[in-house]
């Protein structure tokens, strides 16, 4: 909109935090905030409240509820419009989180998986070098190079989910502000 400069500092720390979060998490070791429903919930509970206040300060709390429904539709179809409306704005933080969290803990989840092939395979190695054990640690070698796709993948993941959110964001404050013509 028009007046994103207000949105910006929020937006940008949103994505930052969640940026941040999920780079920390590639650190092998760490976990990131991403990576716990907890964190992703009281991301997408804060969201939530941001863009439910500016939606109430710029039409009031009887004008944004009913900004719910659209304009021109016959009465008994607008109430039955407004209720799936409400009903959508209460899943919206619900959907951040879940969608923040699940594509974190997957990736995170696939990369432990392939770490743990890479020392299963090349454990023996590290025990005792022998032209058998080397043989039987090539596999390992695979899952290493597979690994190191999948951390490029997770950064490019990383800046995905976090621009991802905070569109998502921008999107709803938006919503939220919007003046029906």
């Amino acid at each position: 909109g028009t007046e994103w400069r207000k949105h910006f500092p929020f937006l940008a720390t949103i994505f930052f935090f969640i940026l941040i979060n999920n780079f920390i998490g590639l650190i092998p070791g760490m976990k990131p905030g991403t990576g716990a429903i907890g964190c992703t919930a009281a991301l997408a509970l804060v969201t939530f409240i941001y863009f439910v206040y500016f939606g109430c300060k710029k039409h009031g709390v009887i004008g944004y509820l009913k900004s719910l429904a659209p304009a021109g539709v016959a009465f008994p179809m607008n109430v039955f419009v407004w209720v799936i409306e409400v009903f959508s704005l209460l899943l919206r933080p619900i959907t951040l989180a879940i969608r923040l969290f699940c594509n974190m803990f997957a990736g995170h989840i696939v990369m432990g998986s392939f770490a743990i092939m890479v020392t299963l395979f090349v454990q023996p190695l590290l025990q005792q070098v022998t032209a058998s054990n080397i043989l039987a640690a090539l596999p390992g070698v695979l899952f290493a190079f597979i690994l190191l796709v999948i951390y490029a993948i997770e950064i490019f993941v990383a800046f995905v989910q976090a621009y991802v959110f905070t569109i998502l964001t921008a999107v709803y404050i938006q919503e939220a502000e919007e003046v029906e013509e």
